[in-house]
């Protein structure tokens, strides 16, 4: 968030060239803090909400599940977990909703015999949502991580997917209205779109509404209404 109000300046200089130029695009935006600066192009482009998309929390959302996948000692591409809310401190996984072969990680750990365990769970997550901060920590920037998955998301545009991914479009979210924010969302070639509210158990709610007016709070103070 500390990035917010250098990187607005610099989108409000790119963006009207942008649509001047390109008025019919699709935006991706993945300059930090993403959640705030998808809003921000929002409003400076004038552009449909489905066509401004933020990459989000993708990247955690997949770093997530390679972890879990790595702690129960399978594939990833077994694991269905999500990572929502701010691409930041904020953000949460959604445990009530992560699956392995269709079975919830309580179930799957006992029908492996092993040990279900949320202190080890919770462990992961911080490893997850950390991740960037001791990439930086050890090289000074991300770059490989960001790239894979902003290739994901033009990978779904370009091939009509209608992939489900955590990407971060401008809503209303769990009360909070007008933000820009990760849920699963509906990716293809006219851009992405907000499907549905994922059912959350109800300390995963406060924390999403709680992220939701961070993002709102940070929009509001660059005098981005």
């Amino acid at each position: 968030m500390e990035l917010a109000a250098k990187n607005a300046k610099i989108m409000e200089e790119i963006i009207p060239n942008v649509v001047k130029y390109a008025p019919d695009t699709i935006l991706l935006i993945a300059t930090n803090p993403v959640d705030v600066l998808t809003y921000a192009s929002y409003k400076l482009s004038g552009f449909l909400a489905s066509r401004i998309i933020g990459s989000g929390t993708l990247l955690d959302s997949t770093r997530l599940r390679c972890n879990i996948g790595r702690y129960y000692g399978i594939s990833s591409d077994s694991v269905e977990a999500s990572i929502i809310g701010e691409h930041g401190d904020s953000e949460l996984a959604v445990w009530s909703r992560a699956t392995i072969a269709g079975m919830s990680l309580a179930e799957f750990s006992a029908a492996t015999q092993q040990k279900y365990d949320k202190e080890s769970l919770h462990k992961i997550f911080e490893h997850t949502r950390d991740a960037a901060y001791n990439i930086i920590k050890r090289k000074g920037y991300t770059a490989y991580g960001i790239a894979a998955a902003l290739t994901r998301i033009v990978e779904a545009i370009l091939r009509d997917e209608g992939s489900l991914l955590t990407v971060s479009i401008v809503g209303n979210y769990y009360g909070v209205k007008d933000v820009a924010l990760s849920v699963p969302t509906k990716v293809g070639r006219d851009g992405a779109h907000h499907i549905m509210d994922l059912i959350l158990n109800q300390d995963e709610t406060d924390r999403m509404k709680s992220s939701a007016k961070k993002i709102r709070s940070a929009c509001e103070s660059l005098g981005l209404d």
